[in-house]
């Protein structure tokens, strides 16, 4: 399962944001060119040229971009220099096709330093065509930190791309921006997610007739289906994507989509015509020249003969693919190379070089196996959100204004100075009136510089006036938000009050079980896990339970599933956990069957029974497990839970309901997966159900207060400054 997992998102490969254009021949361009006796007009079509040639023959767009930026040198600044910058962004883009990552980044730094100087310039045009060539950087930067696996500083390039080409209307770059943070997603395998931004990115291409692009969405959305194993879908999309893409003779869409493909049909077991695809991706790879996506492709023919059991054969691409994913230094790319090759030597016994490559690639996978990942991609999201919100706009213009009041009084001690030379000698005119003409001009142009002047400063209490006007629309809007925000989060404490008074009050469970805890914290204000206690005659029942979701939905889940165990217990006078469980299904499904949607949210639940007469202890579990620590003993005895859900599922079978004894001194603890989920520790990584077995038994002499606090107190030593993933129950009763 592994290996599907990390081969299949090296099958992803990044859109360009590029001009490019469609519909032209190549001999109708270089006809223009020959015709065309002006400057901007030349390196209009020299660049269309370089576009054409960008994706099959990179080699060739490099040489025809420096003939644009020897062009643009022609052409007047700022705007023949922002040509240049625009030309020096291109060859990066095909330098990043070829895989030439450090010359791309090269090029795009470059190209970023000259969009910078004018993207404040008093010309609208200019400056926006300044952002324009900015944002394409910035997102250009966002890819190739895609490739080189980096991906929250990718989230990062990419948001603050989208920002720009929001602000000046860029809908070309939006819809470009969208696609490529789409794919961070999608890489770090939140697929919703993913799928939105691809089809936010696909509406536009298609507003805008942009077929090109529209090839890299229909391609990405092909993949979200892929990994979502609806496979005819998936190559319904990407069957699409590869025919428009050899229509339109885009030989890098060509050969992504026949790896792809290649992929699926891997995935259907239908291996030769995996292999078929994917050779003739290589081919075509290969006459690009692009040796990230050769790397790519030599891993997935690999990886196929070695389901087809050709180990020999699997070895050879394996060897050659590790040899460029070194070169390139691309992390994830080895992962999945070295496991592959791992599996190749453990099938063949050849042990040594089993080991060997284990170990390499565990190294791999602790360094881009942390969940910082997610956790920066989220919050660069939600930071991009509320700056949509916040007075960017208007800053920038106090700073302008700032910059022209410098300017208008620097002007203003130059004409008082002159103006007390003119005093000085008017005084004189008597004596020297053969410089009245003289004195006369200097008047006339000192009036000039005063209009001027004036003219400016009516310039600014324009602009002052407008940034006044934004400033005022920010604070409303602001407002608004505050009062939503107040309205949400009263809305929201007003059910963490009806959650309380559904969970039953600790002094009540302390009376009824003295030598016992419940550790109980939610991620958010309400929670999707939640305890249970109900007692009938003499049986006692308890439970920690575990509801689709946390937060709001969570919590809705939890009312459902609540009644559905009181009713068992107080309708249905059920005792036995596993017929409680049984009947709590029952009443949940029909329940969420009366929506006109089919929802499949449910529980997992570990419920215990106490019978106070015959001390008989009774246990059944959805998907949570019982463990048990016998007095002395230094294992967990552990009971596994039934494999299935309190909720809507495919061949539903009856809750196993077991009979364990129950001694003085045993002590039981029944939990959810919060605790054990948590990421922390100096690695980042999970602290998992063998950790927590470990924390128990070293903790069996302290009383069961004590153990609370041990196991929360490591609890948060181990989340440290990370955000807690999951709701978090957890209880321990000691017989």
């Amino acid at each position: 399962m592994r290996l599907n997992k990390i081969l299949f998102f090296l099958s992803f490969i990044m859109g360009s944001t590029h001009i490019f254009c469609q519909n032209l021949s190549i001999d109708s361009l270089y006809n223009q060119l020959n015709k065309s006796n002006q400057d901007s007009s030349r390196y209009s079509i020299l660049m269309k040229i370089g576009s054409y040639y960008q994706d099959n023959n990179p080699d060739t767009s490099i040489v025809i971009f420096h003939q644009a930026i020897n062009v643009a040198k022609k052409i007047p600044a700022p705007e023949g220099e922002l040509n240049q910058g625009e030309a020096i962004r291109n060859i990066g883009w095909s330098y990043a096709i070829k895989g030439e990552i450090n010359q791309s980044k090269d090029f795009f730094n470059k190209s970023y330093k000259i969009a910078e100087k004018y993207i404040l310039h008093k010309d609208p045009y200019i400056r926006k065509m300044a952002n324009k060539n900015l944002a394409a950087c910035i997102g250009s930067l966002g890819s190739l930190h895609f490739n080189l696996s980096d991906y929250p500083k990718s989230l990062e390039y990419h948001f603050r791309a989208l920002k720009i080409n929001e602000k000046i209307g860029n809908k070309n770059l939006i819809a470009s921006n969208y696609n490529n943070i789409g794919l961070v997603y999608a890489t770090l395998e939140d697929l919703d997610k993913a799928l939105d931004y691809f089809l936010r990115s696909m509406k536009i291409n298609e507003e805008l007739n942009n077929t090109k692009s529209k090839v890299t969405n229909l391609g990405n959305i092909g993949l979200i289906y892929m990994y979502q194993e609806k496979f005819d879908s998936s190559l319904k999309y990407l069957f699409e994507a590869l025919e428009i893409s050899e229509e339109i003779g885009k030989k890098t869409s060509q050969s992504d989509n026949l790896t792809n493909i290649g992929i699926v049909y891997m995935k259907k077991k239908e291996y030769n015509n995996a292999l078929k695809y994917c050779f003739k991706a290589f081919e075509i790879s290969k006459e690009l020249g692009s040796k990230q996506n050769q790397a790519i492709i030599l891993v997935n023919i690999g990886r196929t003969y070695i389901y087809l059991k050709q180990y020999s054969k699997a070895e050879k691409y394996l060897k050659q693919a590790e040899l460029i994913n070194n070169e390139l230094n691309s992390l994830f790319n080895l992962e999945g190379n070295y496991f592959c090759l791992y599996t190749i030597y453990e099938e063949n016994k050849n042990f040594q070089n089993a080991l060997s490559y284990y170990k390499k690639y565990n190294i791999i996978q602790d360094s881009i196996e942390n969940d910082e990942n997610t956790k920066a991609g989220v919050q660069q999201e939600m930071k991009y959100e509320f700056e949509k919100q916040a007075a960017v706009d208007s800053i920038s213009n106090f700073k302008e204004i700032e910059i022209k009041e410098v300017e208008i009084a620097k002007q203003q001690a130059e004409i008082k100075a002159k103006n007390n030379q003119q005093y000085a000698l008017l005084g004189g005119l008597a004596l020297f009136v053969i410089f009245g003409g003289f004195m006369v001009n200097r008047y006339l142009v000192t009036k000039k510089q005063r209009n001027t002047i004036e003219e400016q400063r009516k310039e600014v209490i324009i602009q002052k006036t407008e940034a006044e006007h934004q400033r005022d629309e920010v604070s409303k809007q602001k407002e608004i938000i505050e009062i939503a925000h107040k309205e949400i989060t009263d809305s929201i404490n007003y059910a963490k009050r009806i959650q309380n008074a559904i969970l039953p009050p600790l002094r009540l469970v302390k009376e009824k079980l003295p030598q016992s805890f419940i550790l109980y914290q939610p991620k958010d204000v309400v929670a999707g896990d939640f305890y249970w206690m109900e007692q009938k005659n003499n049986t006692l029942l308890i439970a920690a339970a575990d509801c689709t979701g946390h937060g709001v939905p969570g919590a809705m889940v939890s009312v459902v599933c609540v009644n559905g165990l009181n009713r068992s217990v107080r309708e249905y006078n059920l005792t036995d956990p596993g017929k409680i469980l049984d009947k709590t299904r029952e009443i949940v499904v029909e329940e969420f069957e009366k929506s006109d949607e089919d929802v499949k949210d449910g529980m997992d639940i570990s419920i215990c029974s106490f019978d106070f007469k015959t001390n008989i202890l009774k246990w059944a579990g959805a998907n949570n497990p019982l463990w048990i620590i016998r007095k002395g003993n230094t294992e967990i005895e552990e009971i596994k839970a039934n494999k299935q859900p309190i909720g809507k599922t495919e061949n539903p079978i009856l809750f196993t309901n077991h009979s364990i004894e129950f001694n003085k001194g045993d002590t039981l603890y029944i939990f959810t997966d919060g605790y054990q989920d948590q990421f922390g520790g100096e690695k980042g990584k999970k602290f998992k159900a063998a950790q927590l077995k470990e924390l128990l038994l070293s903790i069996q002499h302290e009383n069961m207060e004590k153990q609370h606090d041990i196991i929360a107190n490591v609890f948060e030593k181990w989340k440290g400054n990370l955000e807690q993933v999951d709701d978090v129950c957890v209880i321990g009763v000691r017989g």
